[in-house]
């Protein structure tokens, strides 16, 4: 008896594993608390600009480094969703490589 393989749940699952690896690896360069440190800051700063204050050099370079880091979390999270769609495209999910893709951004 052929053994069937639901191609759905297939897919489920690899989907599920690419959003651990991105978690995975945006927990490792940005943790919760420093995403939530990140965003109290902006908010403190953009609280200023709206009040009518300018932005010391600090306050500049401050944003500067939390864009920089912010930016890293969206480029996992466009490799994750360019994963995630090859998953869904794919006649065979099970070949797509999640851990080692060479979609991850370094």
């Amino acid at each position: 008896m052929p053994i069937i393989i639901d191609l759905a749940v297939v897919r489920s699952a690899k989907i599920s594993d690419t959003k651990a690896e991105a978690q995975k690896r945006i927990y490792a360069r940005l943790p919760q608390w420093k995403q939530a440190n990140l965003i109290a800051r902006a908010v403190e700063l953009h609280e200023k600009k709206i009040n009518g204050g300018t932005f010391t050099q600090g306050e500049q370079d401050e944003l500067a480094a939390g864009f920089a880091l912010w930016d890293k979390v969206k480029a996992i999270r466009a490799a994750s969703n360019l994963i995630e769609s090859e998953i869904k495209a794919s006649a065979d999910p099970s070949s797509v490589e999640v851990v080692n893709s060479p979609r991850w951004p370094l």
